[in-house]
């Protein structure tokens, strides 16, 4: 409604990387339906402690898995 552009300000994939590549492969596909998405910041780090979660997720990606989401998400 806005016709303003759109960021996926961070996204993140834990376990491990059959899971990883499966999941953001998927994302890369549906962010096809998405003409206004311009970028996507994916948060490559283990979570800091808080008092929200009892353990540490994971995020880090390999290269064939950043690869692999990248080849899906072009159009």
């Amino acid at each position: 409604r806005f016709d303003k552009p759109v960021i996926i300000a961070e996204l993140g994939v834990s376990g491990d990387e059959a899971r990883q590549t499966e999941r953001l492969v998927d994302a890369g596909e549906a962010m096809q339906q998405y003409p206004r998405l311009r970028a996507a910041a994916y948060f490559n780090a283990v979570n800091v402690p808080n008092s929200h979660m009892s353990f540490l997720p994971d995020w880090r990606i390999s290269e064939g898995t950043f690869q692999s989401f990248l080849t899906a998400a072009q159009p």
